[in-house]
């Protein structure tokens, strides 16, 4: 028997990673999309080590000539929930960011979530659901991150809006993570400090601490559990966005 599908992307690593796994445990065939293939196929190894079923769909989800490749790799399967973890992330003083920059932000964090969803419409049945993965950057400012809190504030007014256009029957919501221990943050906060001296790079680092309620960071298993919750557990939810941050937002 064939299961439904699910489609992740960014699913080579973090988050994506993470849901892809909890995906393939809820008996769901889980497409992992992302730009390496040998990522992708560790973690369609480790849902078939767990009983699931997973494909690979190499793409770069901010080009689009490659996301004719994603819907293939779907073919005429029913969707269940599609979920876009797959973004990209800068740190850049405002009076220097370029055109350039912007395109490679929102080709990736906004044209990819929205035209791919548009492209697997087709795919997504009465009763299923999209999430898209934001971020706290578009509820809370960081320095040098504008261009990024501005890319992931557009996909909470894309979520709104879908919530309408495709409602009654598709659930579309955001899930956005803080502080979460992926290679992401790890880069975010090397190149945060890189201009600081150790002091003030300590002095940085307490007071972003102190604002993590829970003292501590997210591992991308726990921002998981939030997503697959909300794709398909929660099905009296949408149009709305979801903090999982460690109290950041609240503090």
């Amino acid at each position: 028997m064939t299961a439904a599908t699910a489609v992740v992307t960014g699913a080579g690593s973090g988050i994506g990673r993470a849901v892809a796994l909890r995906l393939g445990r809820r008996n769901l065939r889980v497409v992992c999309v992302g730009r390496t293939a040998s990522t992708l196929e560790e973690t369609v190894a480790a849902i078939l080590e767990a009983g699931g079923q997973g494909a690979v769909a190499v793409a770069d989800c901010g080009d689009s000539d490659t996301w004719q490749g994603i819907v293939d790799a779907v073919g005429g399967e029913a969707v269940q929930t599609l979920i876009h973890c797959a973004a990209t992330d800068q740190l850049k003083a405002f009076a220097e960011l370029t055109r350039a920059d912007y395109d490679n932000m929102f080709n990736l964090n906004l044209a990819g979530p929205l035209f791919l969803t548009q492209k697997l419409l087709p795919n997504l049945v009465g009763g299923s659901s999209v999430v898209f993965v934001g971020s706290v950057a578009s509820r809370a400012g960081m320095r040098n991150h504008a261009l990024y809190g501005a890319s992931k504030a557009a996909l909470k007014g894309l979520t709104v809006g879908l919530a309408v256009d495709l409602g009654p029957n598709i659930r579309v919501n955001t899930v956005s993570p803080g502080a979460t221990d992926t290679a992401l943050l790890a880069a975010y906060v090397a190149e945060s400090y890189r201009d600081l001296t150790p002091g003030q790079a300590k002095r940085q680092q307490h007071a972003a601490a102190a604002r993590q309620l829970l003292r501590r960071v997210a591992t991308p298993d726990e921002v998981a559990a939030t997503v697959v919750h909300v794709a398909l557990d929660a099905t009296a939810m949408t149009g709305q966005d979801i903090a999982v941050d460690l109290g950041y937002t609240a503090s």
